[in-house]
């Protein structure tokens, strides 16, 4: 990869979270942040609220998660979470 880019490093990799991945970022890019990909990140919320909440509770919170996602901005998405808590 780094031959068919000129030796740059991206300076954003997004992944699924897969340790053998992230372990090869922090080798071949040292200097490249890592990120999860939102659609994980979705996936994984809707697993862990399934497992903590029950019925139409994990409804609302899956709901209110993706509003606090789409925020337009930092103060926004911080109202959102204090209410989903």
């Amino acid at each position: 990869m780094l031959e068919s880019v000129d030796n740059v490093s991206p300076k954003v990799i997004f992944t699924d979270g897969d340790p053998a991945v992230i372990a090869a970022i922090r080798v071949i890019y040292p200097q490249t942040q890592h990120l999860l990909c939102i659609y994980h990140i979705v996936e994984n919320v809707k697993k862990k609220a399934k497992s903590k909440l029950h019925g139409d509770s994990v409804k609302k919170f899956v709901e209110d998660f993706y509003h606090m996602r789409n925020s337009y901005s930092q103060e926004e998405f911080e109202l959102r979470y204090q209410n989903m808590l």
